[in-house]
């Protein structure tokens, strides 16, 4: 086998959401000067998993050459399938209350403050599928769950002008992740993603129309799960997700600027540049979790423009663009015994055209990643899991209001 190759497997799935988020908020004179307040809780319920695995018998597991680029689906006719394993089923709640308030320090410098507390629980159940599809053995999967935080922010807003001001923030993060489990099987949960974030910025407005932002920022976070690259990827317990490792201290540090506004009549540009620098704290070590860090892309950049022409072919409006970002990288296994997988770095160039035929109807045509280029919008493990960006393509929309 030369080529790509086909997995041969396939799952059912299902999964609901419940949402809800209940606030309030206003302003409050006090001390001569007008400050605001929001006052909320918020509930989020998911309840999925249950999805039963499949291997289908007349293509065993990547022994089945496929080209990607001519795919024939004729040549993989319906087969006979073989139930495999069920993922767990899983229940995921998160409950939360939050609060803002704004002061009015100054005129021009004002203090808002704020908190959030959040608990989450989840709940699972796995077991094993029968050759007929029918429940076996019950997962040893740790049954539930439960972590709480509260998590505060802060930041400092300066009027320096009707024009320009500038800001500072600091926000810690707490993010749950007890679906992941580390090794040894069969598992146990990884402790919550916690951090600290920080920004500075300056925005204003320039040329009188063009708005302009500049953003430095530093994440701190800890305990950041990946897949351990010493466990084969594996159904592990009846469906567990397992095996995760803690990526342990990591920083990233990051510079964002914006550009976006009207240069002349008719005419709006935005461009946005981005540089992010992540770094895995205990990189001189040589650790796998080291290595792996890298599938986050140095430098984005976008450019947009939009063009409504004047006079009298001002029914139409033209719009070109391009978005281009540096290279990056997936991840691997050493059973694999490959290096990851790795896209370099690329651009993808856009237009369209509308044509205003009243005030009613419009006629558009759209055209994506114009010089067709080959590329993964994103990567996985050197064995899959990644996918290909989408290839030239050319839309015409009419637009009629009613």
């Amino acid at each position: 086998l030369t080529g790509s190759t086909g997995l041969g497997i396939g799952a059912d799935s299902h999964s609901k959401r419940t949402l809800a988020d209940l606030f309030v908020g206003g302003k409050f004179d006090l001390f001569s000067r007008q400050h605001s307040f929001a006052i909320g809780v918020d509930y989020a319920q998911m309840n999925g998993g249950g999805g039963r695995s499949y291997q289908y018998d007349d293509y065993p597991w990547g022994l089945r050459e496929v080209d990607v680029f001519n795919y024939d689906p004729g040549a993989f006719p319906p087969s006979a399938r073989t139930p495999t394993y069920l993922t767990a089923l899983s229940r995921q709640t998160q409950r939360g209350a939050y609060a803002t308030l704004g002061f009015k320090v100054t005129d021009p410098l004002r203090l808002v403050v704020g908190g959030r507390y959040t608990d989450y629980e989840i709940e699972a159940a796995g077991f094993d599928l029968n050759s007929d599809g029918s429940l076996g053995a019950a997962s040893t999967w740790p049954a539930s769950y439960r972590e709480s935080a509260f998590v505060p922010s802060a930041a400092l807003v300066f009027e320096f002008n009707d024009r320009w001001s500038g800001y500072a923030s600091y926000a810690q993060a707490f993010n749950p992740q007890g679906s992941l489990l580390q090794a040894p099987l069969p598992g146990t949960p990884l402790d919550p993603v916690t951090g600290d974030g920080y920004e500075v910025g300056v925005k204003g407005t320039i040329f009188e129309g063009v708005n302009v932002a500049v953003a430095l920022y530093r994440v701190q976070r800890n305990g950041e799960g990946m897949q351990d690259p010493n466990y084969p990827w594996t159904p592990a317990d009846r469906g567990a997700t397992c095996c995760y490792l803690s990526l342990g201290d990591t920083t990233t540090e990051g510079l964002d600027i914006e550009f976006s506004g009207r240069l002349s009549h008719g005419w709006q540009l935005f461009a946005g540049y981005t540089h992010t620098r992540p770094k895995y704290e205990d990189e001189a070590s040589g650790t796998e979790a080291a290595r792996l860090f890298n599938w986050t892309p140095r430098h984005l950049f976008k450019l947009w423009t939009t063009w409504n022409l004047p006079g009298n072919a001002s029914r139409w409006t033209l719009n070109a663009g391009v978005n281009a970002q540096s290279s990056f990288s997936g991840y691997t296994f050493d059973w694999v015994g490959a290096g990851p997988p790795r896209q370099g770095g690329y651009a993808l160039w856009n237009a369209s055209a509308q044509f205003r035929v009243t005030d009613d109807i419009s006629i558009s045509l759209y055209g994506e990643n114009l010089l067709d280029k080959v590329y993964y919008q994103s990567l996985g493990m050197i064995t899959g899991d990644s996918i290909y960006g989408t290839p030239r393509n050319v839309t015409l929309r009419v637009h009629v209001k009613l």
